[in-house]
């Protein structure tokens, strides 16, 4: 009973976790980008100053939170039995497949997305201090990075969801 309550708890941390998550990079991807392409630079620069690293902790808070509560759930699922991730069950197959697919979206955005959206900051208010500056020239570069970089997680994401969907239904 209680082992049934815990997972019940957990498995909802981790789906409320993994929707925050995934909601804010489809509000990134599909609405804020978009808009801030129509922008004039000056409000595209203000827009980007304050809001990036709110965003960078949120995404990043949530992603972690999923990563825990999701693990956490593995463990009490498996009782600590890890030889249950293994390919050889479709649960095994789902759940392995949604980790390692996780553990690339973050890399993705922890090791690229995020990093190059503070680099737009830095730039953004070096251009500010300086407009003699050149780092005009590199921001369209480093946009389209992240723009593709959140594309590529949104698509990992989707898959993820698949993967948990088929594990779950076993």
């Amino acid at each position: 009973m209680v082992g049934s309550l815990i997972n019940a708890a957990l498995a909802w941390m981790h789906i409320v976790s993994a929707i925050v998550w995934m909601g804010s990079i489809v509000f990134f991807t599909m609405v804020l980008a978009p808009v801030m392409r129509n922008l004039s630079p000056q409000a595209r620069a203000e827009l980007s100053i304050k809001m990036t690293p709110k965003f960078a902790n949120f995404v990043r808070l949530f992603a972690i939170l999923t990563i825990v509560f999701g693990l956490s759930l593995v463990l009490s699922i498996t009782k600590g039995d890890l030889a249950a991730l293994a390919p050889t069950t479709i649960w095994g197959i789902g759940i392995s497949g949604g980790m390692t697919l996780t553990i690339i979206a973050i890399v993705l955005g922890f090791g690229i997305s995020i990093p190059t959206s503070q680099k737009i900051v830095r730039l953004t208010q070096e251009m500010q201090r300086n407009p003699q500056s050149n780092a005009m020239a590199q921001i369209p570069r480093l946009q389209k990075r992240v723009a593709m970089m959140s594309i590529t997680i949104l698509a990992l994401q989707f898959c993820i969801v698949a993967l948990m969907v088929i594990a779950a239904r076993v």
